[in-house]
């Protein structure tokens, strides 16, 4: 509904009066106050402004007969047309004329609009086939319905696409009246060619008055005056390569600790082009580097047919440290493609799509990780289960019948996923089940959560923890913010990797967020942060990862964003989760140190 903003006036580069009565004073609000901005000898052109805006305001006025509105809007744009002309021929300061053009233009777009819409027309650009490829041939249908009672004459019809593309009618378009109830269609036969440019997201719509590529035009006159609307297809002509490659994983990690450290990478393939066609799925890997099978063949018979393969990449027994890329490719003797298509398709926006690169980065690094029994209580919002399972541990995603009767005592380590307790009402019903498998020697491991978060402070965690509101203050933005590690001997920074300075370095996007503000005595600070010059607040900013023992076990809190790092294969991250996790085999006289 209606609401009221209050505005203050602190400047102004046009006259105003010392108490305004509206946001409007000083500025043209109709096309005639435009003519107040002319020079004393522009009186012609300052009269035909006053005639476009009687048009305009009589257009408005035969609302809601729609006939009639359809008649005076193309009287108005003609007036409009006939200022637009004067106003180039005259000898006005160029501030001033590009300013009456500017919004000159702007009427006759949206007059323009008027006609379309008040004229009931209804055009439709019909693709019979939207997901092309280079030197593809297809047929597009322009159609047009006349609802309403004006007659539209001279209907002309024209199809754009961009350059280099060839656009044949199939047959010849003629000038029709579409009278009330009538239809008129034309068909184009339209070819891409070798060298099209593929799809891209931000190059093919409608935007900031750029015309689109590939349009429709749609011509008529009402009563002699003519008008042209760009019509745009329901969804996008889009431009793919001939084979759509995908990898699974995109990334992954080679622990440099494990001789013979393999990754296993899928390969699926969808085929965009419109005739049979075979091939071969293959990997290039690095120098060195070995991929079992080297090859897999593959045979399309139609469009939109998908094939997958899975291959085993093994590095060289001498790897180094460092990022390796494999790349992915479809081969035939008609394209070769190493790209991957992503289509993006939701009811609150167009079709859409985004052309990507089939790689994987494998990053090689060493990693100590003991032979841990882990559970994970996913809430949908990070990707950790994927991260433990490349450690190469065993990972149960526990369900709501795990939790409530399960039995628990089968897992050393227990992961709680970021806002899992909001997102997963059969965690927070069975939390005290959970903590009573701590208290009988479980790890359990909790990722950051919100204080709204279905979170409460007292019955939550084993002790009391108090969640930062707001969350925006308590966190640490910086990624490269300095990191004191306050228990340097505390077994998690030391078993199974010794962690140091250089563990975090490579992170990315923050430190963490959504800190606690207070916490019970019981837990240890295992880390202090903060964004350069907030260093006085280093004392409040240390609960941002929490340990404490619970009779038997052991539990974990953490308010730094591990999940992303893990996703971004920071070597830091992965071996502090190593040793997050590996606790309960931890050696006694660590434990106990």
């Amino acid at each position: 509904g209606p609401r009221t903003e209050s505005l203050k006036l602190l400047d102004a580069v046009v006259e105003v009066p010392e108490q305004e009565t509206s946001v409007f004073d000083g500025l043209p609000f109709t096309v005639a106050d435009l003519a107040a901005a002319l020079p004393s000898d522009a009186a012609e052109l300052a009269q035909l402004l006053h005639t476009v805006q009687a048009e305009l305001d009589a257009t408005v006025a035969a609302f809601p007969d729609f006939g009639a509105v359809t008649r005076q809007a193309h009287r108005a744009l003609a007036a409009v047309r006939a200022a637009l002309a004067a106003v180039a021929e005259a000898q006005l300061p160029e501030e001033t004329r590009v300013d009456i053009e500017f919004r000159l233009q702007v009427k006759a777009d949206q007059l323009a609009r008027v006609s379309l819409v008040a004229s009931q027309l209804k055009p439709e650009v019909i693709i019979d086939d939207p997901e092309v490829v280079r030197g593809q041939a297809f047929r597009v249908t322009l159609a047009v319905y006349n609802g309403g009672e004006v007659p539209l004459q001279d209907l002309g019809f024209a199809l754009v696409a961009p350059d280099g593309w060839t656009v044949e009618p199939l047959a010849a378009p003629r000038t029709v009246t579409l009278r009330r109830g009538e239809t008129a269609q034309v068909q184009f036969l339209v070819r891409v060619p070798e060298t099209a440019a593929f799809f891209h997201p931000y190059a093919n719509r409608y935007t900031l008055g750029r015309d689109d590529p590939f349009r429709a035009e749609l011509t008529y006159r009402v009563n002699g005056i003519p008008v042209r609307q760009r019509i745009l297809p329901q969804v996008p002509v889009a431009v793919l390569p001939d084979y759509s490659v995908a990898t699974n994983p995109r990334n992954a990690m080679i622990n440099t600790l494990v001789p013979g450290d393999q990754v296993e990478i899928q390969v699926s393939v969808r085929n965009y082009r419109p005739e049979p066609s075979s091939g071969v799925l293959r990997l290039r890997v690095p120098d060195g580097w070995q991929v079992d099978p080297v090859e897999v063949p593959f045979a399309f018979q139609r469009k939109g047919e998908t094939f997958a393969a899975t291959f085993t990449v093994t590095p060289p027994p001498d790897v180094a440290d460092g990022d390796y890329t494999v790349v992915a490719e479809a081969v035939s003797d008609v394209a070769t493609s190493e790209l991957g298509v992503r289509v993006i398709d939701y009811p609150h926006i167009s079709r859409t799509y985004l052309i990507e690169e089939a790689q994987v980065t494998l990053r090689a690094f060493p990693l100590a990780v003991a032979p841990v029994r882990v559970g994970y209580v996913a809430s949908g919002f990070d990707s950790v289960p994927e991260a433990l399972r490349l450690m190469g541990l065993e990972v149960t995603l526990l369900g709501p019948e795990e939790l409530e009767f399960g039995d628990l005592s089968q897992y050393d380590t227990i992961v709680v996923g970021i806002y899992a307790y909001r997102y997963r009402p059969d965690l927070a019903a069975n939390n005290a089940r959970l903590l009573e498998w701590v208290r009988n020697g479980g790890n359990l491991i909790v990722l950051n959560h919100r204080y709204t978060d279905n979170w409460d402070e007292e019955a939550t965690p084993p002790y009391p923890i108090r969640l930062g509101r707001p969350s925006i203050e308590w966190r640490v933005t910086d990624e490269t913010a300095p990191v004191e590690v306050l228990e340097p001997d505390h077994v998690v920074m030391n078993w199974p990797n010794k962690i140091t300075e250089a563990d975090w370095s490579g992170w990315v996007k923050d430190r963490g967020f959504h800190f606690p503000m207070a916490w019970a005595d019981e837990f240890v600070e295992l880390f202090a942060m903060t964004d350069p010059g907030e260093e006085h607040r280093r004392e409040e900013l240390k609960g941002n990862t929490l340990w404490a023992r619970v009779g038997e076990g052991t539990y974990l809190y953490s308010s730094l964003i591990w999940y992303f790092q893990l996703e971004q294969l920071v070597p830091g991250a992965y071996r502090m989760m190593a040793n997050f996790v590996s606790q309960p085999l931890a050696p006694p006289e660590l434990v106990n140190h």
